[in-house]
């Protein structure tokens, strides 16, 4: 209980600033960033896929493999109609 008393304590202060009329605007940004942040980290995902190095095995892959390769590799593709 104590430790979502304090939690509540140090949002309602970090609010209160970023609201503050004498807070540097650039100030009370960087105040509610760091609040997201801390009350809701970033997570982050890194995949990776081995690719055939061999123009037969690419000519093997499906259509969707190709497809998701292209995405995969920011590769902007036509929407289908």
């Amino acid at each position: 209980m104590e430790a979502a008393r304090r939690a509540q304590d140090i949002a309602s202060r970090t609010i209160a600033a970023v609201l503050d009329p004498d807070l540097a605007s650039d100030k009370a940004v960087r105040a509610a960033l760091d609040l997201i942040e801390a009350v809701e980290p970033r997570a982050e995902l890194t995949v990776s896929a081995a690719l055939p190095a061999d123009p037969a095995q690419v000519e093997s892959m499906g259509l969707n493999e190709l497809l998701a390769v292209a995405r995969a590799s920011g590769i902007a593709l036509p929407e289908p109609d």
